[in-house]
């Protein structure tokens, strides 16, 4: 069995930097970790500032392509929708470019390192390919 937890980035900002590396966190970011009874394998991070959403991504690889990813990238996308925000840039790692595209995240396509930064407006999100 999984779970999400969503805390404070700042209370637990170790174990989110440990699977988001060098993303800088500041207070008031939120944090989902996904865990099961084998530990933290996946993490996200939403900051808000200005109306705009930005969500960072993980998973650890070998959890890839079992649906978590996409579970918990609708849960940061909800709650960003209910946070208000006027858009929403993702940040994922660059093999995984091609899954938020299908989602109706575009350009800028922004590379940072090992990861790419996508944009959408919340409308323009295909919940109906989530999980696709």
């Amino acid at each position: 069995m999984f779970r999400i937890d969503w805390v404070e980035a700042e209370n637990r900002r170790a174990e989110a930097a440990k699977l988001l590396g060098e993303i800088k966190q500041r207070p008031g970011d939120l944090a989902a970790l996904l865990y099961d009874e084998s530990g933290t394998f996946g993490a996200g991070l939403i900051a808000l500032n200005d109306n705009q959403a930005r969500l960072t991504l993980f998973i650890e690889p070998e959890r890839r392509k079992q649906g978590f990813g996409d579970l918990l990238l609708r849960a940061m996308l909800l709650r960003a929708a209910a946070a208000n925000a006027f858009g929403i840039t993702l940040l994922v790692p660059k093999e995984l470019e091609s899954w938020p595209r299908k989602l109706g995240f575009s350009e800028p396509g922004r590379e940072k390192g090992d990861f790419i930064e996508l944009f959408a407006y919340p409308e323009d999100i295909e919940w109906a390919a989530c999980g696709s």
